[in-house]
């Protein structure tokens, strides 16, 4: 949960030295600020505190550069990104923020070197924003066909299943056709032999009846 927190800063210009307000210098002051605040609300508190006019003329939104302290600034570092959030370990009174305002801020026109920043910001986001396409089009490219993998899968396994059934049943089919075949034949050798049968018992009765006759 966000907190009011102090931030120390120095305010500068572009040569490192205290900016002066209405020809005093301007010590380490603090803020009070959420400690959950972004660097443009920070840079924002910071123009509240004076009442100097020049500041009040420069186009903070862009023109502002905050840097972690003094030898970041020194060693041409690149200052807070006002979109970053403020961290917890950065302003803090053993290691204040270096705020640098232009040396050319009384004369320079209201934006008008802003122009530049906005186009870079600009083209940033389209960059962002490309770049997010791009990834959006891929993971649903990847996701389209991994799912076109998973259909391929079902109807392989399905097309299996069928001719394994159709495989199965022609089987079943063979087996059962082979074994009619030999009960038909053994139900033709078993006819043939009770015909058989019936036969030699009818000439052994006609070859009775014959004999009883002769005997009379």
């Amino acid at each position: 949960m966000a907190h009011l927190r102090s931030v120390w800063y120095q305010l500068t210009d572009e040569r490192g030295n205290p900016y002066k307000a209405k020809n005093n210098a301007v010590a380490q002051e603090k803020v009070m600020i959420a400690s959950d605040c972004y660097i443009a609300d920070f840079e924002d508190a910071v123009l509240a505190n004076y009442a100097d006019p020049d500041l009040e003329k420069i186009p903070c939104l862009w023109l502002l550069r905050t840097y972690t302290n003094a030898a970041a600034y020194t060693a041409n570092k690149s200052p807070l990104a006002r979109v970053f959030q403020l961290q917890e370990n950065v302003g803090t009174k053993d290691d204040v923020l270096a705020v640098v305002i232009p040396d050319d801020v009384r004369q320079r026109p209201p934006f008008a070197q802003a122009h530049d920043h906005v186009a870079q910001l600009c083209e940033n986001i389209l960059r962002n924003q490309v770049e997010e396409e791009r990834r959006r089009v891929e993971s649903e490219k990847v996701a389209r066909m991994e799912v076109k993998r998973h259909l391929n899968m079902i109807e392989l396994k399905h097309n299996v299943l069928q001719r394994w059934q159709r495989e199965s049943e022609q089987v079943i089919l063979s087996t059962l056709k082979r074994q009619l075949q030999r009960l038909e034949a053994a139900e033709a050798v078993m006819t043939a032999m009770a015909r058989s049968t019936t036969n030699a018992r009818v000439g052994e009765e006609d070859q009775a009846i014959e004999d009883n006759q002769h005997h009379y």
